[in-house]
């Protein structure tokens, strides 16, 4: 009969980890504070130059960082008034501020791109045309020479091709057993 709108369903308060005997924790009432207590309250920030300089550097750093790339650069139109060119210029002045880079970490400094000098290539030697031809005339006499050596082998060998058949003429044959088997 659980599903049919009986209300059915028994509540236990030992379900929900309580016994017969404790106490139920009171009902809260009133909204928590809006803030939590501050129990650790913070160091109190230092002041003096040296801080005001290091703010002002980081402040430096961060603006450029935020601005967008897209913004147009203010172009420059000649001024009616010699008094507002001079205002300009000391505008630009003050715009133009460099750090002391000693009180910053190395990382921070800006660097500038250093060309890679790359070595120089070498030129390849072109010998002069005279110079060729003397490396050609002592090719050419190197295969003559090349050319009387291979043929004063051959008459060698031919020689003793001659000798070795009258050798052999004059040895007789050695009977091979082998050979007369097959």
């Amino acid at each position: 009969d659980r599903g049919r709108g009986c209300a059915s369903f028994t509540f236990s308060i030992e379900a929900i980890c309580f016994g017969k005997d404790a106490a139920l924790p009171d009902v809260i009432s009133k909204p928590p504070p809006p803030f939590p207590s501050t129990e650790n309250k913070p160091v109190p920030l230092k002041t003096g130059e040296d801080e005001h300089y290091m703010l002002a550097i980081k402040q430096d750093l961060r603006g450029p960082m935020k601005m967008p790339y897209f913004l147009a650069v203010g172009e420059k139109h000649q001024a009616i008034d010699r008094y507002s060119q001079k205002e300009q210029d000391n505008e630009k002045e003050q715009e133009t501020w460099t750090p002391d880079w000693r009180r910053l970490p190395r990382e921070i400094k800006l660097k500038k791109a250093n060309k890679k000098v790359c070595a120089k290539t070498k030129k390849a030697n072109i010998s002069d045309p005279k110079s060729n031809l003397v490396a050609i005339q002592k090719i050419e006499e190197l295969e003559k020479k090349d050319e009387e050596e291979e043929k004063s082998k051959d008459e060698k060998d031919k020689t003793k091709d001659k000798k070795g058949e009258d050798d052999e003429a004059e040895e007789p044959e050695e009977y091979d057993e082998e050979e007369h088997e097959e």
